[in-house]
């Protein structure tokens, strides 16, 4: 099979949280792959959610995501906003709230000059 991804996943597997506005709590998700712009998402339970915040450490830091595929329980999701500090981890997921997005890697930059070579 061909790869169309323009930027290569890296394989994490590893435990994060997640928050969706309007739904109490935090709930467990599993990240699978990830890259500069998204993320492969494991998440046990059915959520309706188009956005919510993924965290890695408590959420001392997050990042808005949002939904772009699922799969059974598997979600692909891209980076709405770059990481966020503790200040932002009780706000609203709302257009106002969110950053810009962080700029691209050194990585990200270099694939995509080879991207734009042809």
């Amino acid at each position: 099979m061909i790869e169309r991804r323009a930027l290569e996943r890296t394989p994490l597997n590893q435990l994060a949280l997640v928050a969706f506005d309007g739904i109490r709590g935090v709930h467990p998700a599993s990240v699978r792959n990830i890259t500069a712009a998204g993320a492969c998402i494991s998440m046990p339970h059915d959520f309706l959610a188009s956005e919510f915040k993924l965290s890695f450490d408590g959420f001392h830091r997050t990042i808005v995501c949002r939904v772009v595929w699922r799969t059974g329980e598997l979600y692909g999701v891209s980076f709405v906003s770059g990481w966020c500090g503790s200040q932002a981890r009780h706000e609203p997921t709302t257009a106002a709230s969110r950053q810009e997005p962080a700029a691209p890697l050194p990585a990200d930059r270099a694939v995509a000059k080879r991207l734009s070579q042809g």
